[in-house]
């Protein structure tokens, strides 16, 4: 194991502390092919925390069944009811809007995406 990869897998594994990942695996040979995703993702985790302070946030794996072998990771916000029915996509926007300087820097674009989400009541 390489220097840079060791380095790799502890950023990766250090998401899981912020992150809830759906199917890690997929997530992380996604990342591994495009590594400038992990400087984003940490750098958005303030943006998201003083947005939705109360949200849970869960990576997930967006593959475009077109066969167009389009792939995205997306970050689901998941919130409660009363935030989800107040101002959520503006909240979405304005956090978008704060990380789209870091996105530019990195040159991520289609690779990455903010998804709505509401918390499982039960």
């Amino acid at each position: 194991m390489t220097h840079n990869n060791s380095l790799f897998e502890k950023n990766f594994s250090r998401l899981t502390e912020f992150y809830e990942l759906k199917n890690p695996k997929k997530i992380h040979d996604f990342i591994k092919m495009h590594e400038n995703l992990l400087e984003l993702l940490d750098e958005a985790k303030p943006y998201l925390l003083e947005t939705f302070p109360q949200g849970e946030f869960e990576l997930e794996m967006y593959c475009d069944l077109s066969g167009e072998e389009d792939h995205s990771l997306l970050v689901n916000i998941h919130v409660d009811d009363e935030t989800f029915n107040n101002g959520f996509m503006h909240k979405i926007h304005h956090v978008n809007m704060k990380i789209l300087p870091i996105q530019k820097k990195l040159n991520i674009f289609s690779e990455f995406g903010l998804m709505p989400g509401v918390r499982n009541q039960c």
